[in-house]
């Protein structure tokens, strides 16, 4: 997505910060087996959007929904649990570097926990 936004700027629709979470959300609750792996090249490719875009950013809603992808392809990826620890130490990362939109907070920390 984010490369074909790059290539045709004036032809196409900025993609926003709801746009990112609802494909990395369809992921999470998709039955593919390698959803995970799809959600998490979303979120890298949604952060290096944001680089550019600093109106994009992963939040709360970004991260809940990654944590959901990795509950529910766990049995498939046997590194679901590295991954949340991974997730979860930069969003905590962020969120102290300034991104106040990474704040966690119970629906955060709950699919955290499940993961």
């Amino acid at each position: 997505m984010r490369n074909d936004f790059e290539k045709r700027k004036i032809q196409v629709v900025k993609p926003t910060s709801d746009t990112w979470n609802a494909i990395i959300e369809a992921y999470a609750r998709s039955r593919w087996t390698d959803s995970t792996h799809h959600a998490t090249r979303v979120l890298a490719d949604m952060s290096e959007f944001s680089q550019t875009y600093t109106d994009v950013q992963p939040d709360k809603m970004t991260i809940s929904s990654m944590m959901n992808a990795l509950v529910r392809n766990a049995k498939n990826d046997k590194n679901a649990g590295k991954q949340a620890v991974r997730i979860l130490d930069q969003t905590l990362a962020s969120y102290h570097n300034g991104n106040l939109h990474m704040k966690p907070d119970k629906m955060t920390i709950s699919s955290m926990m499940n993961a």
